[in-house]
C-alpha cells in the first residue's frame, strides 16, 4: 500500500486565516511542519564542496515550512571540529511570495556559535543556504545534514542542550497533520453579534496528499455543532473528513468559540452640580443610570459603584468623580464616571447676640449707643460683622422719657447679601416722684419718695423749656445731694454753658400739710397759671 500523507490545514484565529498555497502534485514532506524538533532534513538539502575542499555550502531544494512569529536557532552539533560561517535567508507567504530577506544573527556561547533568525508574522516558509567549515582531517561528513545541523525553536543554547541526538534528528512531519499554531486544534473565536460563516471557516482548510496532491473538492464535514448555535455563547465543533483515491482518511477538528465580545453601555446622567448644603445621595444619583448589554438585556440592577470620591466630601466645594460600573454573564464589564461639581454657596443670615430686652425708669438715661455696645452680631463666612449694623427703625429714642414700650429694628447683611433683623425692646416704667414746681428756681420735693438727682432737675428743666434741651451744664455748688433725705432748704447751683442757674429745692416732710399753710388763693392761681404753662409747652415740645 503506498504512503499517503493528508494533511488539512486549518488556522487558530480569524485575523490570522492564510491565503491558498499553490503546491506541487509531488508535494515532499517538509512542506508539512516536522514532528520533532529539527526543521532539517537530509532529502531537501544540497551540498556543494568548495574549494578549499574542507569548505562548503548547504542549500535546501525547496521551501522549509515555518511558523510565523518565531525565533529559530540554527546551529553545528560538532562545534569543536566544524562551524557555520554565514548564513543566508528569506522569508515567504502563503502564496510563497518573498517577504523580506532576514537577517540571522550570530551568538557565540564560548567557543560555539549559532544563529538566530526571527520569521515575520505573515511568514509561513523560509528559504535557507549557509556556508561552513570543517578542520582537516576531522572528516565529519558535513554533507549528512541530519547528523550534523539542527534549526529548531529555540531562543538560546539552553532550550535544547539537554535534548539527546536522536531527539535532534528530523522526524518528519505528522501525517494527520491539523494546521495550527503550537500544535493545537484549529480554533476560531468570534463574536455571537459577527460569527464567523461556514464559508470563511471552510475556505481555510486544505487537504493534500503526497499521491493525489491537492483534494480540498473532496473534503467533507461529518459533524458540525456550530451552525445551529452561531449566535449563542460556547464552544463548538465542526468536523471535517477527507478520504484519498488509496482510501486513506483523514480528520481535522476546528472548534469555534462563540463568545459575548462586547461590554454593557451604561447611559444617563453623567455631571452633577451641587453645594456644600444640598448633598446628593448615592443612590439617587445611581437610579438616574441604566444599562444595557447585547447579549444579556438590561443589568441595571447589577451596576455597582467601583469607586466613590465624592461622598465623603459632599460638603466640600470641589470636583469629585463617582465611578460605576456593571458586568455581563461573559465577564465583559463597563466604568460609567457621574462628575460631581460642588460649589460653594453662602445662604446662612449672620446671627444676633446679646441684650434685646431692657426695662428702664424714666429718669433713666439709655441711649442707642448703649443698646449698640450690647449687639454683637457674627456671619459663618464674613466672621464678627457688628460694625454694619444699621438702625432700621426707632420708636424710643426720640423721647426716651415716656413711659410705655418702645421697639427699636436693627439689620445686617453679608458680604452674599444674606441678611438678618433684630427688634430691640424698650421698656419705660414710671419710677419718678412728683415735683411741684412754684417758681422756675424753686423746686418742692416730698421725702417720703425721694430718688431725685440734680440731672432729673436739669431734664425738667429741659421739658418745661426753662432752660434749652441738650445744652452742656456743670454742678458748681451742691448742697442737696448729701442732704436729700433731710427735710429743708438746699441750695445747687449750675454753670449751663456760661450763665450761672440757681435753684432752690426745699424736702419736705409732707409737702400737702406745709403748702395748706400758704395763702391759699395766691398758690391756687399761681400754681395753674405756672403748671399749664409748662404743661402746654412740654407737650407741644413732645408731640
Amino acid at each position: 500500500m503506498k504512503k499517503t500523507i493528508l494533511v488539512i490545514v486549518g488556522i487558530l484565529l480569524l485575523v490570522l486565516i492564510p491565503q491558498n498555497v499553490q503546491a506541487d502534485n509531488n508535494l515532499p514532506n517538509w512542506e508539512f511542519l516536522p514532528n520533532g524538533y529539527n526543521y532539517l532534513e537530509d532529502e531537501n538539502f544540497d551540498y556543494t564542496v568548495s574549494n578549499p575542499i574542507n569548505y562548503g555550502m548547504v542549500t535546501c531544494r525547496n521551501y522549509i515550512r515555518i511558523k510565523p512569529s518565531v525565533t529559530y536557532m540554527l546551529t553545528i552539533f560538532a562545534y569543536q571540529e566544524a562551524e557555520i560561517l554565514t548564513v543566508r535567508t528569506k522569508a515567504y507567504d502563503a502564496n510563497k511570495q518573498m517577504i523580506s530577506t532576514l537577517q540571522a544573527t550570530a551568538v557565540s556561547r564560548g567557543e560555539d556559535k549559532y544563529y538566530q533568525i526571527v520569521t515575520p508574522s505573515n511568514a509561513k516558509y523560509i528559504d535557507l543556504e549557509f556556508d561552513v567549515m570543517e578542520d582537516y582531517g576531522a572528516n565529519l561528513g558535513l554533507y549528512e545534514v541530519e547528523n550534523n545541523y539542527a534549526l529548531i525553536e529555540a531562543i538560546d543554547y539552553n532550550t535544547y542542550s539537554n535534548l539527546s541526538a536522536l531527539q535532534l534528528r528530523y522526524q518528519g512531519p505528522s501525517l494527520d497533520y491539523s494546521p495550527v499554531i503550537s500544535n493545537n486544534h484549529g480554533l476560531y473565536i468570534t463574536s455571537c453579534d459577527n460569527p464567523v460563516s461556514m464559508a470563511t471557516i471552510t475556505s481555510a482548510i486544505k487537504a493534500m496528499d503526497d499521491h493525489d496532491g491537492d483534494i480540498t473538492t473532496q473534503i467533507t464535514i461529518t459533524k458540525n455543532e456550530y451552525l445551529a448555535n452561531m449566535n449563542t455563547i460556547g464552544q463548538y465543533e465542526i468536523v471535517y473528513f477527507v478520504v484519498d483515491s488509496s482510501g486513506n482518511t483523514a480528520t481535522l477538528s476546528v472548534f469555534i468559540w462563540v463568545k459575548d465580545m462586547a461590554s454593557p453601555v451604561i447611559s444617563g446622567e453623567n455631571s452633577y452640580s451641587t453645594n456644600q448644603y444640598t448633598p446628593l445621595s448615592l443612590s439617587d444619583i445611581k437610579s438616574a443610570l441604566s444599562a444595557e448589554d447585547n447579549y444579556d438585556g438590561n443589568l441595571t440592577t447589577y451596576i455597582t459603584v467601583k469607586s466613590d470620591a465624592y461622598t465623603s466630601n459632599a460638603t466640600t466645594p470641589g470636583t469629585y468623580s463617582i465611578i460605576f460600573t456593571v458586568s455581563d454573564t461573559s465577564n465583559n464589564s463597563c466604568d460609567y464616571p457621574v462628575t460631581i461639581i460642588v460649589s460653594y454657596v453662602d445662604n446662612i443670615a449672620p446671627v444676633f447676640s446679646g441684650t434685646f430686652r431692657y426695662e428702664i425708669a424714666n429718669n433713666q438715661r439709655l441711649t442707642l449707643q448703649d443698646i449698640l455696645e450690647n449687639i454683637v452680631v457674627e456671619d459663618n463666612d464674613d466672621g464678627i460683622i457688628t460694625s454694619r449694623v444699621t438702625v432700621e427703625y426707632d420708636y424710643y429714642s426720640h423721647a426716651p422719657t415716656r413711659v410705655g414700650t418702645f421697639k427699636i429694628g436693627l439689620i445686617v447683611s453679608d458680604n452674599r447679601m444674606n441678611t438678618a433683623r433684630k427688634e430691640i425692646i424698650v421698656v419705660v416704667m414710671d419710677e419718678t416722684s412728683p415735683i411741684f414746681m412754684i417758681d422756675t428756681q424753686i423746686i418742692n420735693i416730698d421725702i417720703s419718695n425721694n430718688n431725685m438727682e440734680i440731672s432729673d432737675f436739669v431734664q425738667f428743666l429741659e421739658r418745661t423749656q426753662t432752660i434749652k434741651q441738650n445744652l452742656n451744664y456743670s454742678v458748681i455748688e451742691d448742697e442737696y445731694s448729701e442732704n436729700k433725705n433731710t427735710p429743708g432748704t438746699y441750695k445747687v447751683l449750675l454753670d449751663v454753658e456760661g450763665e450761672e442757674l440757681e435753684l432752690q429745692v426745699n424736702v419736705f416732710e409732707n409737702l400737702v400739710q406745709e403748702s395748706v399753710e400758704v395763702d391759699f388763693i395766691d398758690l391756687v392761681v399761681n400754681f395753674f397759671i405756672t403748671l399749664w404753662g409748662k404743661i402746654a409747652a412740654f407737650f407741644k415740645r413732645i408731640f
